[in-house]
């Protein structure tokens, strides 16, 4: 069991993002709509009107054109989407892209160890903070990997075809993939996802630092409202960002989550729900992420944990089972086959909607912006840029 436990994981990770379905990230646009896409640099926007100047940083309610410019955002963070090799590079291109749009001050924060990325981006009126999600390659891999599954040890070498690169396999080896649950203070006792509570842990003093500074909150009106987005990955550490934020007082004002797993035990749903933080969980179709980590393997994990207590002919610490995972108490916003967008829609009008196989390709960042443009009016698209390759 301790040899085949590993190898199920990496399986389960090489089956998710297989490279049929990565291909998706840069298939063609449906046909119809907005077919032919190239990438604008942000300053080339018309500088009478920024492209965030459209943001509504004073409703905490849903706004159609926030949920766009969100993902749009949270798309920006990833290497890939602005031709980055590396975050040195990453620096030099998302910088004039986000202050062409009106964001004028843009922080990059990283931390190496966890593989985690986030921006904190302002202007005179409200505050945005995007986090990334994991990052996939084009060319083939080879990387040597030790893998530490949930305590379940094994290394070697192996190559990941059109499939990986390596900060996503520290991503979902060392962070998605470690389903335990941690609980503590900072969590308000609650239990949450260890691998993703962990990744936020390791930037979220440098994300507190920079709100803090005057340069970055203070408006004329008092603090500026913070707004906290991402996609997938990104998704699931805003979600605990802004946990954190409105626990200690900062002005979370919306959360927008695209693509985004769960986070925590029942138990932070109710004490996220408490905070009443403004949350909007957006889906598309038949992705397959928003149900990560799913009730199965939940059932597969502590069925490992009871395995290995009886080769160890030890008692079963219930502290090392994991409950059932939930999303923060949010509204869905759930985006159907013909592009229309449902408000919390019963489980009945998903299943309709959906077929019989959950995918991948729905996850696919640009099919996000494509599809939450596409929703807006025309005259909600006037001033903005269309989703960009």
């Amino acid at each position: 069991m301790k040899r085949l436990q590993p190898l199920f994981s990496l399986l389960f990770l090489l089956l998710l993002f297989s490279s049929t379905t990565l291909q998706a990230q840069r298939k063609p646009a449906p046909s119809g709509k907005l077919e032919k896409s190239t990438r604008l640099p942000g300053l080339d926007q018309p500088t009478t009107k920024k492209v965030f100047d459209h943001f509504d940083y004073e409703t905490p309610t849903y706004s159609a054109t926030n949920a766009y410019l969100s993902m749009l955002a949270a798309r920006e963070c990833y290497l890939d989407v602005v031709g980055a090799r590396n975050e040195a590079e990453f620096r030099t291109k998302i910088l004039p892209t986000f202050i062409g749009w009106g964001l004028l001050r843009v922080n990059v924060i990283t931390n190496a160890r966890t593989s985690t990325q986030c921006i904190v981006a302002s202007n005179d009126k409200m505050v945005l903070i995007a986090f990334r999600g994991s990052e996939f390659s084009a060319p083939p891999t080879t990387i040597n990997v030790s893998l530490d599954i949930n305590g379940w040890r094994s290394a070697g070498s192996i190559q990941l075809p059109n499939v990986l690169t390596e900060a996503a396999v520290k991503d979902w080896i060392a962070t998605d993939a470690h389903i335990s649950q941690m609980s503590g203070s900072n969590w308000s006792s609650t239990r949450v996802h260890t691998g993703f509570a962990t990744a936020l842990e390791s930037v979220l003093d440098q994300i507190m630092a920079d709100l803090e500074k005057p340069q970055v909150s203070a408006g004329v009106n008092g603090s500026k409202p913070i707004f906290v987005t991402g996609h997938s990955l990104g998704g699931a550490l805003a979600s605990l960002c802004a946990f954190r934020l409105a626990r200690r007082d900062f002005p979370v004002k919306a959360v927008y989550l695209h693509a985004a797993p769960k986070v925590g035990d029942i138990t932070f749903s109710a004490k996220y729900a408490s905070l009443r933080i403004p949350t909007f969980r957006i889906q598309n179709q038949q992705d397959i992420v928003p149900d990560f980590p799913s009730s199965k393997m939940v059932e597969k994990y502590n069925q490992g944990v009871q395995n290995k207590a009886a080769l160890n002919l030890k008692k079963v610490n219930s502290r090392d089972l994991i409950t059932s995972y939930n999303h923060p108490t949010s509204v869905l916003k759930y985006i159907s086959r013909d592009g229309s967008i449902f408000t919390n829609p019963s489980a009945e009008t998903v299943q309709r909607d959906q077929g019989p196989v959950p995918s991948f390709s729905d996850h696919n960042s640009f099919l996000y912006c494509l599809r939450l443009y596409n929703a807006l009016s025309r005259e909600e698209q006037r001033g903005l840029i269309p989703p960009q390759r």
